[in-house]
Formats: C-alpha cells, sequence, structure tokens
C-alpha cells in the first residue's frame, strides 16, 4: 500500500503562529537597525561634506562656506540644516562678514531625508553657515569668536548611540562622535 506524508492542520497552523511570532519580533528590530544605519550614514555624508569645503578653500586659497539650502543657489535661514547642503567659494567682502554671498557653487546635496534632524550651533546659538579661509581655518564671526561649530545629526527612530556630533573646531578639522539619539 501507497503511504502518503503530509502536515495536518495542526501542525500547519502552530507553524503559522511560530512564524509571525518570529517576523513580529524582528520587524520592529529591523526599522530601528534601519534608522540607526541611516542617522550614522547621514552624519558620514555631513562630515564628508564639510572636509570638502575646507580642502578645496586650501586647493584654491580662498574663502569657501557651507551652507543649508533647498535650491543649490541661495542660503537659507539657521535652523534649515535638514534642507539640503550647498558648498561655494565664498564671495563675502570679508571673513567676518555675516551673510555669504554665494560665488561659485562647488557642490550641493539635496534634502537627505525627511526624517533627518540637524542642528548646527556655535556656543549654543543656531549658525547659518560654516565659513574656511584660504588657510583652511575655521573664519571667526568676529575677533572674541574662539568656539567651534558643533553639528548634531540624527533621523526619527534611531536609537542608541546613531547619533553624531560633528565639530569643526578653529583649525578647520572635523571631529565626530557617536551621542544618543535622544
Amino acid at each position: 500500500m501507497f503511504k502518503q506524508n503530509a502536515f495536518t492542520l495542526i501542525e500547519l497552523l502552530v507553524a503559522m503562529v511560530v512564524l509571525v511570532v518570529i517576523i513580529s519580533v524582528a520587524v520592529p528590530s529591523f526599522s530601528a537597525m534601519v534608522a540607526n544605519s541611516r542617522s550614522t550614514s547621514l552624519g558620514e555624508e555631513l562630515n564628508s561634506i564639510i572636509n570638502v569645503a575646507r580642502s578645496e578653500a586650501l586647493k584654491r586659497a580662498s574663502r569657501v562656506s557651507l551652507c543649508s539650502s533647498s535650491d543649490g543657489l541661495n542660503c537659507l535661514a539657521a535652523g534649515n540644516w535638514g534642507k539640503g547642503w550647498l558648498v561655494f567659494v565664498d564671495a563675502a567682502i570679508s571673513d567676518t562678514a555675516v551673510d555669504p554671498l554665494v560665488g561659485t557653487i562647488i557642490q550641493y546635496k539635496s534634502e537627505p531625508t525627511a526624517t533627518a534632524t540637524i542642528t548646527a550651533k556655535s556656543n549654543g546659538t543656531d549658525i547659518k553657515f560654516v565659513r574656511f579661509t584660504g588657510t583652511g581655518i575655521l573664519a571667526k564671526s568676529n575677533s572674541s569668536d574662539i568656539y567651534p561649530r558643533v553639528f548634531l545629526v540624527k533621523t526619527k527612530g534611531c536609537n542608541g548611540d546613531a547619533a553624531r556630533q560633528l565639530s569643526v573646531g578653529l583649525s578647520g578639522m572635523v571631529s565626530s562622535t557617536k551621542v544618543a539619539c535622544n
């Protein structure tokens, strides 16, 4: 006699319940992992853009600035760093000029992600741009400006220490530190 092997209905239901439990545990972890990865890569991307601005200032031996921009042509007001970034040869009349005048555009990055939160501050005050001199050092906004420019970069849904704090020192060097997402 021929015997047929198959699953019973109960065995199939138990297997499906186990599968649903595994998926319900894995999906939130996977979502957090994706958010953490996006947060980390966004911080590294901004770090790279800042270094591009500094190296272009050195290469061109002139002022180069980085500002937030949503159109690749104009700088936005302070507090809009999540809208995109613009690196350009700065046509301002001095290192201490308040508003950069956009000269030759070197690089533009459109809005990185809708879930990004990026702040840029100097001594606790929101900043509009970061300017490097032709020698690659950070341009001071006035003679008593001794504070680094600090960026905090994270994405919605990240957890742990996936956020990045980028600090541009007076020498123009950028340091990156892992910080908590909350």
